[in-house]
């Protein structure tokens, strides 16, 4: 049996058990990294990106809507390994994760995706010893929610109208100006907080969409306020807007 422990995403340095005929210690060996061995790593890091190929596992009922979320254009999120977040550029559908743990909504925690066999097309063909290969192509190949609830008028009514209303842009933008001491800006991040959490009460109500409102919706802004440095009270329809300190940050 042997002891392995990575020395970097490429490289793994495996120690074998026992001592030479000399008495010494066996010396270690080095080798690079090359095929998947079921480590769990990448589901640590969180759900895949859909890609167009992932549609059958939604029509077959493998994915759910409940399982899933939108990454809205212009989003800031913390990608792994990196100090700040990054703005993401397009819109993607991702399997979510845990909010305890960050692994993907599928990961066990013991090395066993609970849908190994139909798995989404990012996982199969993700190689963790060329991380950097991962999201290439992927703006000509991911799934919108256009592709999935573009047959439904009113929904991709909602969709544009809170694109519209509540963008990334607008909230940065309005975010910046309150800190400056603005109140407009303040008055606008707070519009943008009450659309958002009154669309998702409409959605509920008129169709009993409620997890699958952050597949049609994203997530909602009164959690991602927080990678922009500032924390939401919700008391009712009364909204109390909060920096918060630097390294007191969380991640949504």
């Amino acid at each position: 049996m042997s002891e392995k422990s990575e020395a970097s995403d490429n490289l793994e340095i495996t120690t074998p058990q026992g001592i030479e005929e000399e008495g010494k210690p066996k010396g270690m060996r080095m080798s690079k990294k090359s095929a998947c061995d079921s480590c769990g790593k990448c589901c640590g890091m969180g759900g895949p990106v859909l890609q167009k190929e992932d549609m059958k596992l939604l029509m077959s009922g493998v994915l759910s809507q409940d399982s899933l979320y939108t990454l809205r254009e212009g989003e800031l999120v913390f990608i792994p390994g990196e100090q700040e977040p990054k703005e993401f550029f397009i819109e993607v559908i991702k399997v979510k994760e845990k909010n305890d743990t960050g692994e993907c909504y599928f990961y066990d925690g013991s090395g066993v995706c609970r849908i190994y066999e139909n798995r989404p097309v990012q996982c199969r063909d993700y190689q963790c010893w060329a991380p950097s290969e991962c999201l290439t192509g992927i703006d000509s190949t991911r799934i919108l929610r256009k592709d999935i609830f573009g047959g439904v008028p009113f929904l991709m009514d909602a969709i544009a109208r809170h694109n519209e209303k509540c963008s990334y842009e607008k909230l940065g933008v309005s975010l910046a100006r309150a800190a400056g001491g603005d109140e407009e800006g303040m008055e606008d991040v707070i519009d943008m907080l009450q659309y958002d959490s009154s669309l998702r009460e409409l959605l509920k109500e008129k169709l009993g969409i409620t997890a699958a409102a952050d597949l049609v919706l994203g997530r909602p802004l009164i959690k991602t306020i927080n990678i922009f440095g500032f924390h939401v009270v919700q008391e009712g329809e009364i909204y109390t807007i909060m920096p918060i300190e630097t390294e007191q940050k969380e991640t949504p």
